[in-house]
C-alpha cells in the first residue's frame, strides 16, 4: 500500500514544527534563568546600601501588538530605587486588557503583572496572568516577559503560555511586543539608605520631611 507523498510531507512539517517548539520553550526559559541572574547582580535586593527608595501608587497604560493590536489601564504599585547612579523599579499593577484585530473581533481580559526593571544592562523582567473572555469563549494564560525598560517606561517580548482556550480568538498566537509606562499620581513612602525603618527622608537643607 502506498502513502501519499503529501501525507508524508505534511507528516514531516509538523514534527519539524513540534522540535522546533520544544526547542523554543528551552531557550526561552535558558535565557530567562541568565537574565535574572545578570539583573539581580546588578541591582540587588533592598537594603540599606540604597541611597534612596520612593514607593509610590500609579496609573499603569500599555500597548500590545504581534497578531493582534491590544491595550491596557489599570493602577500600579511601584517602588524605586536608586545607589550609585543605577537604578530598579520593582512593581505589580492590575488592569484591564482589550484585544481587538481589523476584523473587530474583540476580546477583554482582567490582568495581574510583576515585573523588575534596572541594573546597567536596562533589563526588564516580568510575568503576567490573565483570563480572556469573549462573546463564545475564553481562555487562561500565563506571560513571561524580558526585555529592557527605563524607570517608567518598559518595552518587552512575552510569550503566552495557554492553561486553557489555546485556539482562542484573537489571541491564538504565543508572541506579543509590549510596551507599557506608570504614571505616578501619589507618593506613599520615601527612604533614605533603602530601609523602612530609622532614617526619615531629608531636604538638602537638612530638615527632615
Amino acid at each position: 500500500m502506498n502513502i501519499p507523498t503529501f501525507s508524508c510531507q505534511a507528516i514531516s512539517v509538523h514534527l519539524h514544527i513540534e522540535k522546533y517548539l520544544i526547542y523554543l520553550k528551552k531557550f526561552i526559559v535558558i535565557f530567562f534563568l541568565f537574565a535574572s541572574g545578570l539583573l539581580f547582580s546588578q541591582t540587588g535586593q533592598p537594603s540599606k546600601n540604597y541611597q534612596t527608595t520612593k514607593t509610590t501608587l500609579a496609573a499603569h497604560i500599555g500597548y500590545q501588538y504581534y497578531a493582534f493590536h491590544g491595550v491596557e489601564l489599570g493602577f500600579a504599585h511601584a517602588r524605586y530605587s536608586k545607589q550609585g547612579g543605577i537604578g530598579y523599579v520593582r512593581a505589580y499593577a492590575f488592569a484591564g486588557e482589550l484585544i481587538f484585530n481589523p476584523d473587530s473581533v474583540m476580546a477583554f481580559a482582567p490582568k495581574a503583572s510583576f515585573w523588575l526593571t534596572g541594573g546597567a544592562y536596562f533589563l526588564s523582567m516580568g510575568a503576567s496572568a490573565s483570563y480572556y473572555i469573549n462573546k463564545s469563549s475564553s481562555s487562561f494564560r500565563i506571560r513571561p516577559e524580558i526585555g529592557f525598560g527605563l524607570k517608567r517606561f518598559r518595552l518587552v517580548y512575552g510569550y503566552n503560555f495557554a492553561l486553557t482556550g489555546n485556539d482562542f480568538v484573537p489571541v491564538n498566537t504565543p508572541h506579543i511586543v509590549t510596551f507599557s509606562a506608570l504614571i505616578d499620581f501619589k507618593v506613599l513612602k520615601r527612604n533614605q539608605l533603602g530601609t523602612d525603618k530609622g532614617s526619615k527622608w531629608k531636604r538638602k537643607d537638612g530638615a527632615n520631611k
